[in-house]
């Protein structure tokens, strides 16, 4: 049985990261994918392929330098894509709170409406961050508005009755 399947929801530490017969780059090209979508795929002598859950945190200790692990100009550019995430989110938070107090800069300008950067600064937050992967995002935005229409057609019943 292989480490990854031992480690299933728990954590997988690595100890002596970069030490080992595989390179480093090979060993985090491996598990990227499967890191991200949670499932791995594993073949078996008889040739079939199985799909097995990957659910768990990877723990990496060493004494190597970290711009011997890792690509600096790869880092810089997802700091940079975060830093833009950030701003873009600050930025639809302020245009909302100011034309919820009825002060709008941009009047005018359509693409500024209140009804389009609603969504913009709660959304640049949580998929920016990557904590909330997008498919979770749609389920939980599809159960929010299904409870909305429960809470609206509850309200208009009690009103109305």
């Amino acid at each position: 049985m292989s480490l990854e399947l031992k480690a299933n929801g728990g954590t997988l530490g690595i100890d002596d990261f970069g030490r080992q017969r595989m390179r480093i780059d090979d060993l985090l090209n491996r598990w990227i994918v499967p890191l991200e979508s949670g499932h791995d795929y594993y073949s078996l002598n008889s040739g079939r392929r199985i799909r097995m859950p990957f659910q768990q945190v990877v723990a990496f200790a060493t004494n190597l330098e970290p711009r011997d692990l890792v690509d600096e100009r790869l880092v810089r550019w997802y700091f940079f894509a975060a830093l833009t995430f950030m701003l873009v989110s600050m930025l639809g938070g302020i245009l909302v709170a100011l034309q919820l107090v009825h002060w709008n800069p941009l009047h005018g300008l359509e693409i500024f409406s209140p009804g389009r950067w609603r969504m913009v600064h709660p959304n640049a937050i949580a998929y920016g961050s990557g904590c909330v992967p997008l498919g979770a995002m749609i389920r939980a935005g599809f159960g929010l508005n299904l409870l909305g229409i429960l809470v609206v057609v509850g309200y208009v019943w009690f009103i109305a009755f």
